[in-house]
């Protein structure tokens, strides 16, 4: 039986793209090449999701090698501003029980989560991998069932990733991978959600 339901926030409670817009604004505003900063973003996630750089050295790297001068808060102000909601997917979570959120998102893009997405999504419990020093695919899933008193087996992980899906499933928890609204309701009538 499944008492939790753990929903990545990038590409599933959002479609996903935030990061492209960012990227091409910046190309099309700024001048940034969009392929190096995509290859700089990719070199530091890891690191950054974990916890083991912070957004402001990660900045402070962007900064030096486009010749900018971005704050965290103009920077990943631009991420947000990219966000598109998937208001289809938030109703339908109104109606389940032990809703919580798993995703590798940034500390600066966190604290304003609860403003973009609204009232409801402020009430689920929230892990973000930073604040454990540990990304899905490195162990945060088996703190999130530890955290929350479950077996494995009790928690079904919704994310857009196959990595953290295999992580998921390898640590035991069921898994979806997300392709869209229509599968996703499909698969959680499937698992009795």
């Amino acid at each position: 039986m499944i008492k939790y339901l753990l929903v990545d926030v990038h590409g599933v409670l959002t479609d996903g793209r935030e990061g492209r817009r960012m990227v091409a604004y910046l190309e099309k505003k700024r001048g940034m090449d969009g392929a190096e900063h995509t290859a700089l973003w990719k070199k530091y996630v890891s690191d950054l999701d974990d916890g083991k750089k912070l957004p402001k050295d990660y900045l402070k790297v962007v900064n030096k090698t486009f010749g900018t001068k971005f704050s965290v808060s103009e920077y990943y102000g631009l991420f947000l501003k990219g966000i598109r909601v998937n208001r289809a997917l938030l109703r339908r979570l109104k109606a389940i029980k032990g809703v919580c959120i798993v995703s590798d998102t940034l500390p600066p893009i966190t604290s304003r989560l609860d403003a973009l997405f609204g009232r409801q999504f402020a009430k689920y419990r929230k892990f973000y991998s930073f604040r454990y020093g540990k990304g899905k695919p490195r162990g945060l899933l088996n703190v999130v069932v530890r955290k929350l008193g479950a077996r494995p087996g009790e928690c079904l992980l919704v994310d857009d990733s196959r990595k953290n899906i295999a992580a998921a499933k390898g640590a035991g928890l069921n898994a979806v991978l997300f392709r869209g609204n229509k599968k996703l309701f499909r698969d959680l009538k499937k698992f009795g959600v």
